[in-house]
């Protein structure tokens, strides 16, 4: 992702970025950060970063008081990959419904 991160950035700078209610952990830091413009640097940072996803399940779940996790679209990667990462916390998959004809 590193070559397309200039033409990747210019996205986020483009951006409003509100206030937020919730804290929303970034996968880059692992770290909950309310809205504001500081999102800006942080999504900048994760379209090209590694994923801290580990620290970030573990985040939502100590910090944020995360009881369960939802994995919602195609395939079940994300539901198993919270299993295994806190095997006591569930982890649920819901597909994304079926397209339906105009």
């Amino acid at each position: 992702m590193a070559p397309a991160g200039t033409a990747l950035r210019r996205a986020p700078e483009l951006t409003d970025f509100a206030t937020g209610s919730v804290p929303v952990v970034a996968n880059v830091d692992a770290r909950a950060h309310q809205g504001g413009g500081h999102w800006r640097e942080l999504s900048a940072r994760q379209l090209v970063g590694p994923v801290g996803w580990a620290d970030t399940l573990r985040v939502l779940n100590e910090e944020l008081d995360a009881t369960a996790f939802l994995d919602i679209g195609p395939g079940a990667t994300l539901a198993g990959l919270a299993r295994r990462t806190l095997p006591e916390v569930p982890a649920h998959r819901f597909a994304a419904p079926a397209a339906q004809p105009a």
